[in-house]
């Protein structure tokens, strides 16, 4: 049995979620996004979400629906509808979260935009924990298959300090 603490201290109230377990993993579902993915004591990654930023970077909020959750000890299966929308933006995305018992998450998401509208990024976006990666080395490959070797940045930058990301690898504590 695997122990977990979620200790969160917050000013606003939460959404409703759910602790999911994929092997090893534990985690945090609501409302479509994946929080404090773990394995023991260490944050592997803060959370994964899908996201469409309007022409002003704005971050637009879906409205989930269809929304089917299935928990076992060892995995889960979540897919749902993320429907998109503003004055200009009318876009629906599907996705598909799977935990499974060898300790690995897939996550696909799959959009279709039913109106023209100008963006400034639709797709999945991945936050890191600060302690655990700040000043941490990091291993990019490339969507052409090139790797290079970097280093999370120990402040906040106000550039993009990995690009060309087709794949992120990174030690995420002692024996992972």
């Amino acid at each position: 049995m695997i122990e977990h603490n979620f200790n969160l201290v917050l000013d606003i109230s939460l959404l409703p979620y759910k602790i999911m377990h994929a092997g090893k993993l534990t985690c945090i579902y609501e409302a479509g996004n994946l929080r404090y993915i773990k394995y023991g004591d260490a944050e592997i990654i803060r959370m994964i979400y899908g996201a469409l930023r309007n022409e002003n970077w704005d971050t637009l909020v879906p409205e989930i629906s269809d929304e089917k959750i299935e928990i076992n000890e060892t995995g889960f299966y979540i897919s749902y509808t993320a429907l998109y929308t503003s004055a200009a933006i009318h876009y629906a995305a599907q996705f598909a979260v799977e935990g499974k018992d060898d300790s690995t998450i897939h996550i696909t998401m799959k959009g279709l935009a039913h109106s023209d509208f100008i963006k400034n990024r639709i797709g999945l976006c991945v936050l890191h924990p600060l302690k655990e990666t700040k000043g941490k080395p990091v291993t990019i490959q490339e969507p052409g298959g090139g790797l290079y070797t970097s280093v999370f940045p120990e402040r906040i930058v106000p550039h993009q300090p990995l690009k060309d990301i087709q794949q992120m690898k990174r030690n995420p504590g002692e024996g992972l």
